[in-house]
């Protein structure tokens, strides 16, 4: 008699065959498809993703994951350790409002680590691609902060 099977969920192709090229440590390139990391990645862009080790994901990484049938990448914006346990990512798109489900690293295949858009190559990773992303954030609070002032 053998003992129970473990089943693993159904990838779709394409998410199968970028967790195998991740998972041999290779880079991998695709175009983007919908819109919840706008404006940091739009539909259509080429996103470029790295292997990473769970280990080492911060705060503001973009992380490509295993999400029901396919992958999906979005943006860590918590990291939740407790001792003795592995870390849970909380994620979320740019263009969302809510939090994603949280995630535990056996789900996590590799960081975006560039996009491509009409020719020009924007990284995303590094501490310039932080500044950058700060600078924006800060803009948009001061946009909104101005909208809402005018607005009465």
């Amino acid at each position: 008699m053998t003992g129970p099977t473990v089943s693993t969920p159904c990838l779709s192709p394409f998410a199968q065959v970028t967790a195998d090229l991740l998972g041999m440590g290779c880079r991998v390139r695709f175009l983007a498809v919908g819109r919840s990391m706008l404006p940091t990645i739009r539909e259509g862009d080429v996103v470029t993703c790295e292997p990473i080790h769970s280990g080492t994901i911060r705060r503001g990484d973009i992380i490509l994951h295993r999400f029901r049938h396919g992958v999906i990448a979005h943006r860590v914006v918590k990291i939740e350790a407790r001792r003795g346990q592995p870390a849970i990512f909380i994620l979320r798109g740019d263009a969302c409002a809510a939090d994603d489900a949280p995630v535990d690293a056996a789900q996590i295949l590799g960081r975006v680590v560039a996009v491509e858009r009409n020719g020009r190559v924007i990284s995303l990773a590094g501490p310039g691609a932080r500044l950058a992303r700060a600078f924006r954030v800060e803009v948009s609070r001061w946009k909104a902060w101005l909208k809402a002032a005018y607005r009465w």
